[in-house]
């Protein structure tokens, strides 16, 4: 949060943390990417995907999943083995630069939307925007 004098703004790290707020006292789930990309910048490369899944407090299970590369959306198979999965419901986080922030002449610039995917067969396709935060329940 920025404030100045009476003003105050929501930064995306705020909103990212928000987001999480699910995973805070909850069970982690076990994890696993097959098949994940990497992303480069000089000599370090890091997974194009990073996914994390846990039982709430409120006994849903949610999925976090973050694209890495700032360029490239990726799509991504959410399969819960042992869990019926209908769709998934909760928020993206992204913008459409790097460096995109919120200001006092502009603090919805980077803000949380909506987000949700039907599962066919069992599975949920996601297409992860590049440089992006999805957190979402399961249902």
């Amino acid at each position: 949060i920025l404030t100045d004098k009476d003003r105050m703004i929501l930064t995306p790290t705020y909103h990212a943390f928000k987001m999480y707020v699910p995973f805070q006292d909850a069970a982690s789930l076990p994890v696993a990417v097959a098949n994940n990309g990497k992303y480069s910048v000089g000599s370090t490369t890091v997974p194009q995907v990073s996914a994390s899944a846990a039982r709430a407090k409120d006994g849903k299970v949610y999925v976090a999943l973050v694209n890495t590369n700032p360029n490239k959306a990726v799509d991504v198979t959410v399969n819960l083995s042992g869990a019926k999965v209908g769709k998934l419901n909760g928020q993206v986080l992204t913008a459409t630069a790097m460096d995109a922030h919120n200001t006092f002449a502009q603090p919805d610039a980077v803000k949380p939307a909506p987000f949700s995917a039907q599962a066919s067969g069992g599975k949920v396709v996601v297409k992860l925007p590049a440089k992006s935060v999805v957190v979402a329940a399961v249902e």
